[in-house]
C-alpha cells in the first residue's frame, strides 16, 4: 500500500483471516473499536467476525500487509462442495 493509500472498506465472513504486517505502520479503522489502531512492522492482528474495516497509510513509507484465512477440516469440505 503506497504512500497515503486505502484498502477500502470490506467485511470478513467466516473464517476470519490473520493480518501480518510486514513492513511500514498504517492505520486500521474497523466497527468493533471505537478508536483507530496503529499497527506498525511486525504486528499480526485477528480479524473478528463480524466486523467491517478499512486501512490507510498516513505515512510516506509503502506498507506490505499479508492476510491469511485459516480454514478448519470440514471448512475445507464445505469449501469443495460449493
Amino acid at each position: 500500500i503506497g504512500a497515503a493509500g486505502v484498502v477500502p472498506l470490506h467485511a470478513h465472513a467466516h473464517p476470519p483471516p490473520l493480518t501480518r504486517i510486514s513492513s511500514g505502520e498504517i492505520t486500521k479503522h474497523a466497527s468493533t473499536c471505537a478508536v483507530p489502531i496503529q499497527h506498525k512492522a511486525g504486528d499480526i492482528t485477528a480479524e473478528k467476525n463480524p466486523t467491517s474495516h478499512w486501512w490507510k497509510n498516513h505515512g510516506t513509507t509503502p506498507v506490505t500487509i499479508y492476510s491469511f484465512d485459516i480454514f478448519r477440516s470440514e471448512d475445507k469440505k464445505n469449501e469443495k462442495m460449493m
